[in-house]
C-alpha cells in the first residue's frame, strides 16, 4: 500500500472503520475464493495487515474510534 497510500500513512490518526471495511472486504472476498488482488497480495496477508494497523492504532491512541455505538456494551 505504500505506492498508493503513502509510507507509514497508517501511523496517523485514522478511522477504525476505514481499516475494519477493508479488512471485511478482503475477508468477504477470500470466503469467496479470490485469494490473490490488484496487488498481487493475498486476501489474507491484507486481513492480517488491516488488523495489526488498527490494533496499532488503539494502541497508540491514533485511531479514531468511529464503530456504531448502538451495539455498545456501555
Amino acid at each position: 500500500g505504500q505506492n498508493k497510500y503513502g509510507r507509514y500513512n497508517y501511523s496517523g490518526e485514522i478511522e477504525s472503520s476505514r481499516l475494519t471495511d477493508a479488512l471485511e472486504r478482503h475477508l468477504h472476498q477470500y470466503l469467496t475464493n479470490e485469494d490473490i488482488d490488484e496487488s498481487s497480495y493475498h486476501h489474507i496477508a491484507h486481513v492480517a495487515a488491516n488488523a495489526l494497523m488498527l490494533l496499532d492504532g488503539i494502541l497508540t491512541k491514533k485511531v479514531i474510534d468511529n464503530r456504531n455505538k448502538v451495539y455498545s456494551n456501555e
